[in-house]
């Protein structure tokens, strides 16, 4: 077969790495400030558009009622509220505020109630007593609508078409609930994402060969694409190279398959792709990815590196692992036999401080491991470069 050769034009991919969503987080603070008679309502969010902090919205409103029910009069309940809100805006610290505009003016609204339960007797009356703490938390919730999106104008065959759509919203609410305190923080985020099952081909080129030790990964779930990854590497490299070997993933290439003449041919990215194999490495390396992320960038492999078919062989591109060497392995395996032995050689001269043989026993016997832990790391550093050639 022919020698792989690296193209010297940069390439553009057809799309660019999905962005990590943002949420939106609100906050709700209802405080009774003399029970049945003064509430304090506070609420306010904040939003981010885009991952520049400059699209950043926060908007807030508070609210102050009194006379909300007074049990002993049989007049009619006069209800006086106070509402103080500020419209969509960046959120300035308030003293640089105070140089872009003047404070909101606030607006009092009286209002008659003839008739009506009260709400909030009705709630302390509900409540077994004033001295009862009560926290919730509510975990993660998932709401989402799916069902099979067709693509019309780009029909095709069943293995190729293989989309669901995935639209909801995703909360997270924790906050604590008192009798005469309330105080919930919410983060939503609002998503429109396709369930795409998808493949991914990796590879990693020896040393001297010209066509690379190869694999294809097939995600059949799409929430699960980077622990299927991780897996797949892990099979790719096998189990010394992976266990016994001082180097790691450092980065991910691109290059183009050709099953037809059976050749590999590097590609040179500009810096934008060049930046998204970065972000998607980021995802590889973190110990927890959310699902929608997930199912962002398995939507991203499907329609980029696969052209957009489930068939293997329509495939275009494929990501190369690149191994080097790993500071934090390297430091583990000579830091870990120094202290092992510093706590050895303690541990035996303990029996007698002052004692001349126990001395030279305990700290003779450190030294040996502090040997034996460098020939460990050498021995290490060996499999490592036999492994990667």
């Amino acid at each position: 077969m022919a020698t792989p050769a690296d193209e010297t034009e940069t390439t553009s991919l057809a799309q660019r790495a999905p962005v990590e969503l943002i949420p939106s987080r609100s906050w709700h603070l209802w405080l009774m400030v003399v029970p049945g008679l003064v509430v304090l309502t506070y609420d306010a969010t904040l939003e981010q558009k885009n991952p520049c902090i400059r699209s950043q919205l926060r908007s807030s409103s508070l609210r102050l009622k009194w006379g909300v029910g007074i049990p002993f009069l049989k007049s009619p309940n006069t209800e006086t509220t106070i509402e103080s809100e500020s419209a969509m805006s960046f959120p300035y610290p308030t003293a640089f505020r105070k140089l872009l505009e003047s404070r909101p003016q606030r607006q009092v609204l009286e209002t008659i109630h003839i008739k009506g339960d009260n709400f909030f007797l009705s709630l302390l009356s509900g409540l077994p007593g004033l001295g009862i703490l009560s926290a919730f938390v509510s975990g993660l919730s998932y709401e989402a609508k799916t069902g099979p999106i067709l693509d019309e104008e780009n029909r095709q065959e069943p293995l190729a078409q293989e989309e669901y759509g995935s639209r909801g919203i995703t909360h997270q609410q924790w906050g604590m609930c008192y009798s005469v305190f309330k105080f919930t923080r919410t983060s939503a985020i609002e998503r429109e994402i396709l369930i795409q099952p998808t493949y991914v081909t990796i590879g990693i080129f020896r040393r001297g060969q010209n066509n690379p030790q190869e694999r294809i990964v097939f995600v059949a779930h799409p929430a699960m694409l980077f622990g299927e990854l991780r897996w797949g590497i892990f099979r790719l490299r096998g189990l010394s190279s992976a266990f016994l070997s001082l180097r790691q993933v450092k980065t991910f290439r691109l290059y183009r398959c050709n099953h037809q003449e059976g050749t590999h041919e590097r590609i040179h990215l500009d810096k934008n792709e060049a930046a998204d194999l970065q972000v998607l490495l980021h995802m590889y390396k973190s110990w927890f990815v959310p699902g929608h992320i997930a199912l962002a960038w398995a939507n991203w492999i499907h329609q980029t590196l696969n052209n957009s078919s489930l068939d293997v062989v329509d495939g275009t591109y494929a990501i190369e692992v690149v191994l080097d060497w790993s500071a934090k392995r390297i430091s583990i395996v000579i830091l870990f036999p120094v202290l092992l032995s510093l706590a050895i050689g303690l541990w035996l001269n303990s029996a007698a401080w002052t004692d001349l043989a126990t001395i030279q026993t305990a700290w003779g016997t450190a030294s040996y491991v502090v040997t034996a832990g460098g020939l460990l790391a050498a021995l290490l550093a060996i499999i490592s470069s036999i492994a990667n050639e």
